[in-house]
């Protein structure tokens, strides 16, 4: 009876804890494509470059794993050009990895390019699995906040 008090007390507690965290401004990442940890979330005040991290929602339909937000490095800005080439994402010329063929949707088809619109953003992972714009498009840049590492404990990749 003591074990099954306990592990209720410890979901409250991690659930209470999750609440805090994000009415509080951060965010617990638990996926590979970046290291594990905790995120302060806040507002972009300066343009965005390549490889700042931001955290923004999807429409309910594009999300995976009931995800209500997902954090991702910046791989590209308004005017950057994005192409699938023999399989792989390339933004700008840099190989972001594989696009897997599987995957329910694509932003882009196998010899396409785009440049990214104004006003937007696209975010990729170098992680082979990585869910970002590859699949589900660009982000609009006032859908983003900043992200910014406060404790990790996992190199990502």
């Amino acid at each position: 009876m003591h074990l099954g008090r306990a592990l209720v007390m410890g979901a409250l507690f991690i659930f209470s804890t999750t609440v805090f965290s994000i009415w509080a401004g951060y965010r617990l990442n638990v996926t590979p494509s970046l290291p594990l940890g905790l995120y302060r979330v806040s507002p972009v005040r300066v343009p965005l470059r390549r490889g700042d991290l931001v955290t923004f929602d999807l429409p309910v339909p594009l999300r995976l794993h009931h995800f209500l937000s997902y954090t991702k490095p910046v791989a590209g800005l308004p005017r950057d050009r994005v192409c699938v080439q023999h399989g792989h994402l390339r933004i700008n010329g840099v190989d972001y990895g594989s696009v897997l063929a599987e995957a329910p949707a694509h932003a882009l088809h196998e010899g396409e390019c785009s440049p990214i619109e104004e006003a937007h953003i696209f975010v990729a992972s170098t992680y082979p699995r990585s869910y970002d714009s590859r699949y589900f498009g660009v982000v609009p840049l006032t859908a983003v906040q900043l992200s910014t590492p406060v404790l990790t404990w996992k190199e990502g990749p």
